[in-house]
């Protein structure tokens, strides 16, 4: 799971770039991944699309009692929210959230994901 940049993000190079490497690594080694933009994260945590960090965390505690106290930039409770999507998605969600919020994850392009069992 990879939070992508803003459709219109003008001033993302940076992070454009580190993205580019992430990608190329995951390609390399056969690791599939899903881009998911913010304001789609946004409206399935929160059913908003320009949620701030306070409310994206506020969601992920009401949702799972979850806490990033320490989170300064809101970097950890992105990354929950983006794991909590992806294992939604693939059937393996670890709290209820609404049909309508769930429905969001749908705009993402998901990978085909064959796991074997070991």
């Amino acid at each position: 799971m990879i939070e992508d940049l803003p459709k219109h993000a003008m001033g993302a190079g940076i992070t454009g770039h580190v993205h580019g490497v992430a990608k190329a690594e995951l390609l390399d080694h056969g690791i599939p991944y899903a881009l998911v933009v913010p304001a789609t994260l946004k409206c399935y945590a929160c059913d908003y699309g320009k949620a701030d960090k306070a409310r994206m965390a506020a969601a992920a505690y009401l949702a799972a009692g979850i806490r990033f106290d320490d989170d300064r930039g809101g970097d950890q409770c992105d990354a929950w929210w983006l794991r909590a999507a992806g294992l939604d998605y693939y059937g393996h969600a670890e709290f209820p959230l609404p049909d309508a919020q769930r429905a969001r994850l749908s705009k993402v392009q998901w990978p085909d994901l064959h796991m074997e069992v070991v």
